[in-house]
């Protein structure tokens, strides 16, 4: 089981907006913020600035990647400043043509590539919540980011296409793009930040690889705690400080985002969805999904059932059917008619 892979493909990474930046120097823009998004700035050429609320800020050079996970509020310029135009003003006076975005003063131009990739706040993971503000990955500390610009590229082009399953190969195409910074993350030196520390523990990353290849599993803290080799209390205490909840907390929270999925399945009952993720009474899931997702599974199950077939124009039929197409009703005009003894 690919713990990292399996937990970026639980984040339902549903789009990117991609375009590259030529700022001419000076230049200084406010990003606004968004926690529905995770944002990036790759240095193309150059070197710019980025800082956040706060004073805290720092310098990157050509093809290193910078990444707001959070979504949040930040400052983008040629050198530090206190304060900048919002980039949606400078988006409008200066609107992005052919991919490009052309921005600033007259003097030397800085090439970024930015952009964003959005995902489902009911469903974000620990993984997110625990890294930092901002995320500073050098290209000298490693083999460089060359592959993000045709990355995204490619990412682009499929969600614009009208093919085949093109939204799908985006979305994973964003989840590759994710897992390789994530990696490049867990490759420098030092500790690693939350869940990606986690991950590298060699004892709590045995009971975290038990967790994701056996959510279903009838797991209790002391089966955990041995996988580790440590005593309840010291696995406890150690997972608690890696990622900010305790491991049982962990299993119900990676349970009820495993049965998001499955419930989106018509063809799979809620008991048995329950039984998938580890509960053999279907009460006791019910409780369960409502503390951790806000409302029941039947409930959950019919608005995304709904919301997929409104997509689509089809008609939602009930659990263990398969939608059929939305039935056309003709204007009265236009449809048949026989008269009532005809039918007897």
């Amino acid at each position: 089981m690919d713990v990292l892979a399996d937990i970026v493909e639980g984040l339902e990474l549903r789009s990117s907006l991609y375009f590259r930046a030529e700022l001419g120097t000076p230049f200084a823009l406010a990003v606004p913020e968004d926690r529905r998004r995770i944002r990036f700035h790759l240095a193309g050429a150059g070197r710019s600035w980025v800082g956040l609320p706060g004073g805290e800020g720092l310098f990157y050079e050509t093809g290193d990647l910078i990444l707001v996970p959070h979504g949040g509020a930040h400052r983008l310029a040629s050198a530090p400043v206190e304060a900048a135009p919002p980039l949606d003003d400078a988006l409008r006076a200066s609107p992005v043509a052919d991919g490009v975005f052309r921005h600033g003063g007259p003097g030397a131009t800085i090439q970024l590539v930015c952009g964003h990739f959005e995902f489902d706040e009911r469903v974000v993971h620990p993984l997110v919540d625990s890294l930092p503000p901002l995320l500073h990955l050098e290209a000298r500390s490693g083999p460089g980011f060359a592959w993000v610009a045709p990355l995204l590229q490619a990412i682009e082009r499929e969600a614009r296409m009208d093919a085949p399953a093109g939204a799908s190969v985006a979305r994973r195409l964003s989840e590759i793009f994710f897992i390789q910074v994530l990696r490049a993350v867990l490759a420098r030196e030092g500790p690693a930040p939350g869940l990606l520390g986690l991950i590298r523990d060699p004892q709590l990353g045995r009971a975290l690889q038990a967790i994701h290849a056996e959510p279903g599993a009838d797991w209790s803290l002391d089966a955990l705690a041995s996988l580790a080799g440590a005593s309840r209390s010291v696995f406890t205490e150690r997972f608690r400080e890696r990622l900010g909840i305790a491991p049982m907390r962990y299993l119900t929270d990676w349970r009820m985002k495993r049965a998001r999925r499955l419930l989106a399945d018509p063809g799979v009952s809620v008991g048995e969805v329950g039984r998938r993720v580890g509960y053999t009474s279907e009460a006791a899931f019910n409780r369960a999904f409502r503390e951790v997702v806000g409302e029941p599974p039947g409930r959950h199950r019919r608005s995304v059932l709904q919301a997929a077939c409104r997509t689509r124009g089809q008609e939602l039929r009930t659990p263990g059917q398969s939608p059929r197409p939305a039935r056309v009703i003709h204007p009265p005009e236009r449809r048949a008619f026989r008269p009532r003894e005809e039918t007897r």
